[in-house]
């Protein structure tokens, strides 16, 4: 938003200079200048109105951004590190403007009605992996991650190396910070809850103990936790109102300025009157 105000701020400058420039001509050739200089007063106003949003936009920009919890690594990041399948941290709980722009446009988007409330699945393939995001009232809630020969049959299954199977949580980024409420690990499951602030549960489904490996996961969020900071703030809409502000400010001001250019006609238009009586 702030680069649209800059980009509007610089053709102003433009058009003052190049009004500037004219009333300068008119001057030396001693043409009339009243309507060249009330130009270039509204276009100085103009410029020097969007020029501050422009400042105010970048200047507030920082503080809204998502701030990223301590610790926090980005997708791009975690898959330059061995054993990091999926970032599940920076995917809890946001929206689906911010899920576009880590994923990009979904595949599809297939809605589900759940009760009372609609679910929506937002599915990709990427990285030769399946995923399928739930989304309820615009907030991802879960995520289902298919291995390559789960999803299509072809390419392998996710692996993993220790007998208790503690790196497959690993492997997701996740580190249980709470007293498990719910644990499951045999031959055929491996589920917890109630694992961190942001994740309520995961749980990995078709494991072969012989060969070590599983087919998919499932991350469900946890429900109470909120997002700090989301990108879908308030910016786009103060910065809409700042410049509907902006809009009506000059528009008063040009209505000002065009009611004393009336009042100044027709004091000319008196005086004229006035000077051919005296004629007379």
């Amino acid at each position: 938003m702030d680069q649209f105000f800059i980009g509007t701020a610089a053709i102003a400058f433009l058009v003052l200079i190049g009004v500037f420039i004219k009333l300068k001509s008119s001057k030396r050739n001693g043409k009339d200048v009243e309507k060249t200089q009330s130009l270039l007063n509204n276009v100085a106003i103009i410029f020097a109105v969007l020029f501050v949003l422009a400042i105010v936009t970048r200047v507030m920009r920082p503080a809204q951004e998502p701030v990223a919890d301590q610790g926090e690594q980005t997708e791009q990041t975690d898959e330059n590190n061995s054993g990091i399948i999926f970032n599940a941290n920076e995917y809890a709980k946001i929206s689906v403007d911010d899920l576009k722009l880590k994923m990009g446009e979904p595949l599809s988007v297939k809605e589900v009605q759940q009760g009372t409330k609609q679910k929506n699945i937002y599915a990709y393939d990427k990285n030769s992996l399946h995923y399928e995001f739930i989304v309820i009232e615009n907030v991802v809630t879960d995520v289902d991650i298919y291995s390559e020969k789960a999803w299509n049959k072809k390419g392998e299954f996710f692996k993993y190396e220790a007998d208790d199977k503690s790196d497959i949580l690993k492997a997701f980024n996740l580190e249980q910070k709470k007293e498990s409420s719910g644990f499951k690990n045999d031959d055929h499951a491996y589920d917890l809850t109630n694992i961190s602030d942001r994740v309520d549960g995961f749980h990995a489904y078709d494991i072969n103990v012989k060969d070590k490996t599983y087919g998919r996961v499932n991350i469900s969020y946890e429900p109470t936790y909120k997002i700090p900071n989301q990108r879908t703030s308030s910016i786009p809409i103060v910065s809409i109102m700042l410049f509907a502000v902006a809009g009506i400010i000059v528009l008063y001001l040009a209505k000002v300025n065009d009611k004393k250019r009336r009042i100044k006609r027709i004091e000319e238009q008196m005086i004229q009157e006035m000077k051919a009586q005296n004629k007379q």
